[in-house]
């Protein structure tokens, strides 16, 4: 069973956060971090608690624990989650959430041609996607999935006090699901979370307000380009089939996306 469908029914509920737990979102690029990262920082001000956001490990100097020093008022967003840099934090209760690879590949894709901010070697990278067609654009982005891709195989799915998410669960059904993972952090009414409050988050934070138009309905510029899981069918082509199934598909099964090795 995927661990998502086995833990998503896990919700912990009672007693809030211990004195020393640390609160985290880990999360992936492409995989709705920007909509998860204004959902915490619409909550934090209600439960007392400063959001603090690293990108990389390079953000904390590669030790996460020193870079947290009052794990009872932070919120951490940790967007391009690495597994090995948990080992150093005490206490934490979180929530994990992955996307379907081949959708992380077509969402990069548009992103890095059109509406990423530009840091690093991205100038670069968008000047080589805007030089090539499209077909050739997503071979250069399956190319550079291979670190977050080896991040999120080698996840521990199985750490108790990690909730396991899809994101195409959590979009689809935010005002159940979203709920679910602040009752699994221990968070509710007497944290100040009240069920009103987190309602409108919810509601204030879904893609039509954010994206000013309807899922489906696509802008490519935009960084809420269209809203809609399985969009990869629409924009791989046999030798992205075959690249992906060179060198992802263990990641692909082991998160549930396909069954077999044979997908196309």
């Amino acid at each position: 069973m995927s661990p998502w469908r086995r833990r998503v029914g896990g919700a912990r509920t009672g007693s809030g956060p211990s004195a020393d737990e640390l609160l985290c979102y880990f999360g992936h690029h492409k995989c709705a971090t920007q909509w998860m990262r204004r959902i915490i920082a619409d909550v934090c001000p209600a439960i007392g608690r400063e959001q603090v956001i690293f990108n990389n490990p390079q953000d904390f100097d590669k030790d996460l624990a020193a870079a947290i020093p009052d794990p009872p008022r932070t919120f951490l967003c940790y967007m391009n989650a690495d597994v090995r840099y948990l080992r150093s934090i005490g206490r934490l209760r979180g929530f994990h959430l992955v996307r379907d690879p081949r959708d992380v590949v077509v969402s990069a894709y548009f992103s890095h041609l059109h509406s990423h901010p530009l840091f690093g070697e991205l100038g670069e990278h968008r000047e080589k996607l805007q030089s090539v067609p499209e077909t050739e654009g997503i071979l250069l982005e399956l190319e550079g999935r291979k670190h977050q891709f080896q991040a999120m195989l080698d996840w521990d799915y199985d750490d108790p006090r990690i909730l396991e998410l899809r994101m195409e669960d959590v979009t689809n059904d935010a005002t159940t699901l979203i709920p679910r993972i602040f009752e699994f952090l221990g968070l509710g009414p007497d944290q100040g979370l009240v069920p009103e409050l987190l309602d409108q988050v919810v509601h204030s934070r879904d893609f039509a307000s954010l994206a000013g138009r309807p899922p489906g309905e696509e802008d490519v510029t935009s960084h809420y380009r269209k809203g809609v899981a399985g969009d990869w069918v629409n924009h791989f082509r046999p030798e992205h089939v075959t690249y992906f199934q060179e060198h992802y598909n263990e990641l692909l099964i082991a998160l549930g996306y396909e069954t077999s090795t044979d997908w196309s």
